[in-house]
């Protein structure tokens, strides 16, 4: 049963992505339902994005003509969302519904949240933390907290 999240939009920032892109969002597609997923690329040059493009025809493309970084990208997304939740995500991310579930859920735990924002680990080495949390600044960039740690 796949999961059903009709109050997010999901936005991805991408740039060179690989040719992992097209799996990693048919495996975020295959798990859930958004809203809209949003593929925010920032001057790709790797025939990436349009190639997910193609492969995935629910996905919507904005092309930024040189590489904006993910602070243009994201804030970007949140102008197109029409929904109440955005879930940003970079092209290399992976995650399933049981993890936006449980951010949406600690998000919702209080009307004081605006951001929720998980632990995430290196792919290369899961044993540490990338970041665990954060704050969110005003230009879009989440400030990173725990960086480079051992997990717990």
């Amino acid at each position: 049963m796949t999961a059903a999240f009709p109050d997010v939009t999901v936005v991805v920032t991408a740039h060179d992505a690989g040719p992992d892109l097209v799996a990693r969002l048919r495996h975020l597609l295959d798990s859930a339902r958004f809203a809209a997923v949003w593929v925010m690329d920032s001057a790709s040059t790797d025939g990436s994005v349009a190639e997910a493009a193609s492969a995935i025809p629910e996905l919507k493309v904005q092309r930024f003509e040189e590489n904006v970084g993910p602070c243009v990208t994201r804030n970007r997304g949140l102008e197109l969302a029409t929904t109440p939740l955005v879930l940003w995500l970079d092209d290399d991310t992976e995650v399933d519904a049981k993890s936006i579930s449980a951010l949406q859920d600690a998000l919702l735990a209080s009307d004081d949240r605006v951001m929720a924002g998980p632990s995430l680990r290196f792919a290369d080495r899961r044993g540490i933390v990338q970041y665990e949390g954060g704050v969110c600044h005003y230009a879009g960039q989440p400030h990173m907290l725990h960086h480079e740690t051992p997990a717990m």
